[in-house]
């Protein structure tokens, strides 16, 4: 039968109340909870009375997929504050970022000297049809590396042109991967400046035989 998803969304500003939170039931289970159970739950763990919210529910499964994403979206609400639709507008207007390596096979190794070899990097900054380079991008963008130590290494990149390079001489063993998450970074200057992962980088860096 499928899968029904339930949404908290907030009045106030028709967007996702805490994004990333789903609650996820089969289609027809007789434990589904109701709109009013869910909206007194979002005000219970959000703040707020349950009047501040609304729910959104769906079994479509395009929307399910961009909601496990994490998609940003605008509802529309009726009188009553329903929710009738939802539009992805927003997120599909974000700009990607794209990150390669010179490296092909996805491997670094650790050279005789026990020093590593150089890792050359580029990124650019796409418009949001995901092909054409956005030459008038001049921002910074903070991401994350991590390797096999859990350690998180914070990479600031300052872009001109949409372009940046940089080298990199990883100091440790293990699996590099950049940025963290494959779906989306945040602008350092304004955290609510989102652009999503068209490419996410991940390196194995290892000793020689």
């Amino acid at each position: 039968m499928g899968r029904t998803y339930m949404i908290s969304v907030k009045v106030s500003d028709k967007k996702w109340a805490s994004r990333g939170r789903i609650s996820k039931k089969e289609t027809g289970d007789p434990h589904m909870p109701t709109d009013a159970q869910v909206e007194a739950g979002a005000a219970a763990s959000l703040g707020g009375v349950a009047a501040d919210y609304t729910t959104f529910r769906t079994t479509n499964t395009t929307e399910q997929a961009r909601l496990d994403a994490g998609d940003e979206f605008v509802a529309t609400l009726d009188g009553s504050n329903d929710v009738t639709s939802v539009s992805f507008a927003t997120e599909d207007a974000k700009q990607w970022i794209e990150i390669t390596t010179d490296v092909t096979d996805d491997e670094m190794k650790l050279n005789d000297d026990d020093t590593y070899d150089t890792l050359n990097v580029t990124a650019k900054i796409y418009e949001d049809d995901k092909t054409t380079l956005d030459t008038s991008y001049n921002g910074t963008i903070t991401i994350c590396g991590l390797n096999t130590a859990n350690k998180s290494t914070p990479l600031k990149l300052v872009f001109a042109s949409g372009v940046k390079t940089w080298q990199m001489k990883p100091k440790h063993r293990g699996d590099y991967v950049f940025p963290t998450s494959k779906i989306r970074v945040f602008c350092e200057k304004d955290p609510s400046v989102e652009f999503r992962v068209k490419t996410q980088v991940k390196i194995n860096v290892f000793s020689q035989p």
